[in-house]
């Protein structure tokens, strides 16, 4: 988990950018048909998680591209085939550094989904999967003790410390971001640009503890509400289906 928590810290650091403009559900559907499915990816630090959260989410996802018209195709031999260009591949490593080229790895993985795009007759990929996003929170009477993110909200404040009134006291006024997680389903042309998008909060990850710092909530005491699961699953479909568009 500290690996998370690291990403987390970063990821808190970086700057906000402008959204980009998605394709919606109807105008993918129309342009991009044949979707093909590359795989499920859960944020490091998730992965002992990674069996529970792909059993509860991959396929209702799936169900519900199929019910929108996409006609779904395993191509998980995308990853076979960027291999195989990567075993055949001179110049990867630098000869006096060992440093990998990730230049030329990242042009060998677009080979990779051309090469798949025209062996199966796809028009674009979809990779889906956990990751963890900044949940954000502002501790006043107004807004109460949640931090919110991708349709999901919940309390920051860990069980211990929800009622004391220490941590209440210092809390009062503050604001930031607490580690939440969510579900994504990301479509992407076999140059990797991002034709649409969607998510779907689940629950945090980590919470303020009585002494007010962030503490990683224990592995046995995540993804245990499959509520959670059906809900982040339809606020994700929700996205998906209102991006504005592309004219």
């Amino acid at each position: 988990m500290r690996l998370l928590l690291s990403f987390v810290f970063v990821l808190f650091l970086a700057g906000c950018k402008s959204s980009p403009t998605y394709l919606n559900a109807t105008q993918l559907q129309q342009q991009y048909q044949n979707i093909g499915y590359a795989g499920f990816y859960v944020e490091e630090g998730l992965e002992s998680h990674e069996a529970h959260l792909k059993s509860y989410l991959q396929e209702p996802l799936k169900a519900e591209l199929i019910k929108k018209g996409f006609n779904v195709i395993d191509a998980s031999q995308v990853h076979e085939t960027y291999r195989a260009l990567l075993a055949n591949t001179d110049n990867l490593y630098d000869p006096l550094t060992g440093q990998e080229n990730e230049n030329l790895k990242n042009d060998i993985w677009r080979q990779a989904l051309a090469k798949t795009k025209a062996e199966l007759g796809l028009d674009a990929f979809m990779f889906m999967g956990v990751d963890v996003v900044r949940a954000h929170f502002t501790h006043n009477i107004f807004l109460g003790k949640v931090a919110r993110w991708n349709g999901q909200e919940e309390s920051y404040l860990s069980d211990s410390a929800s009622t004391g009134d220490a941590i209440l006291s210092f809390m009062q006024g503050k604001q930031g971001y607490v580690p939440g997680s969510r579900v994504y389903m990301r479509f992407r042309d076999e140059q990797e640009n991002l034709l649409s998008f969607g998510a779907g909060g689940i629950e945090l990850v980590a919470q303020f503890n009585g002494d007010g710092e962030i503490e990683v909530k224990p592995a046995d005491k995540i993804f245990k509400d499959t509520a959670k699961f059906d809900s982040a699953i339809q606020f994700a479909l929700r996205e998906f289906e209102s991006h504005k568009g592309k004219k």
